[in-house]
């Protein structure tokens, strides 16, 4: 009886709980359309000053600084629907992808460096996806939920654990967290959701998008400089230093990057579109996905709450399997303008 009842109380209370979660973002989102009037307009006249005034040419040389093509006044934010996640406009510019042989900890994965060239601005989810965010789309597409989730914060779990999933990933989570235990197909499959919701593209980021939008334009091996500390992320405890969240902590709980994107290294480790390869060679120089390779796979970057401090870095590449759910593994969203 007991049981019943706190299953009872859970699909009532959830449902409670949602309700209100959706009441507040329309009021917020209300809010922000009557101070953003013209975001859309403004949208329109950043891709055609950038078309009109950033022409790619021949990529710089690897050595070169980053290039962030701003323009005054440009449109810094979009937001298309109260269940949709806020967006950070990213403007284009050109990188150099991957590490330098001499950053510590560097991984083979993370070479050659090559230039890149972002020739269009886009949108980038301001905060990782939220747990209360992807439960809009569960309830509005019904989506089963998976099977099981690899519990990655516990050791020796290689398998995924029947049980577990995005809303019991075997740790209490807040509504504001960021989504666990979705895999790369979940996330496609909510980026076309909300495509379909609202009328406009969203999508995953690919690898150099990802990247590019990390760095902002620094070019140390952290988009703050090459020191790690849990006042700039949130990973593993190490050496006894005690840390603020044994797991998943709030979105926007750490300063954010020079484009305004938060959490964009720890907390969960983030999918993008791309295949998996073993290094960069062959990899494109337009910032679009790498979708040739062992598509089985896909890469993951960031690190999260229960990895190290060395692959807290802007370059350091993971892959995943597309299917896999893990309990540090979540994503962040981008859209087209």
């Amino acid at each position: 009886m007991k049981s019943l009842l706190v299953f009872a109380c859970m699909a009532v209370c959830g449902a409670a709980q949602a309700e209100g979660w959706l009441d507040a973002r329309q009021q917020e989102f209300a809010q922000w359309q009557s101070t953003h009037p013209d975001a859309e307009l403004r949208a329109e006249k950043l891709l055609v000053r950038t078309t009109s005034r950033f022409s790619p040419g021949m990529l710089g040389a690897v050595a070169a600084p980053a290039v962030v093509h701003r323009f005054i006044g440009a449109l810094g934010q979009l937001w298309d629907d109260p269940v949709a996640p806020r967006l950070t406009v990213i403007p284009a510019g050109e990188f150099t992808m991957g590490s330098p042989e001499t950053e510590p900890d560097r991984q083979a994965a993370e070479g050659p460096q090559h230039r890149v060239v972002i020739s269009h601005p886009f949108a980038v989810g301001t905060y990782l996806v939220m747990r209360d965010e992807y439960a809009a789309f569960v309830a509005d597409t019904k989506r089963p939920d998976p099977q099981g989730c690899i519990l990655t914060h516990l050791h020796g779990q290689n398998g995924e654990t029947k049980g577990f999933n995005w809303h019991n990933p075997g740790f209490a989570q807040g509504g504001n967290e960021p989504v666990v235990c979705v895999s790369w197909k979940d996330a496609r499959a909510y980026a076309a959701w909300l495509s379909g919701k609202t009328g406009r593209s969203y999508r995953l980021l690919s690898e150099a998008e990802w990247e590019y939008a990390l760095r902002a334009g620094s070019t140390t091996s952290r988009p703050w400089g090459d020191a790690i500390g849990y006042d700039n992320a949130n990973y593993r405890a190490e050496d006894g230093v005690a840390k603020q969240w044994q797991f998943t902590s709030p979105v926007g709980q750490f300063p954010p990057n020079a484009f305004g994107l938060y959490d964009v290294l720890g907390n969960v480790w983030q999918r993008v579109d791309d295949c998996w390869n073993p290094d960069f060679t062959g990899a494109p120089t337009d910032g679009s996905p790498w979708i040739v390779g062992d598509c089985t796979l896909r890469t993951g970057h960031a690190g999260g709450f229960d990895a190290p401090a060395k692959v807290m870095r802007s370059s350091f590449r993971g892959k995943v399997a597309g299917d896999a759910h893990y309990s540090d593994g979540g994503f962040r969203i981008a859209r087209d303008l």
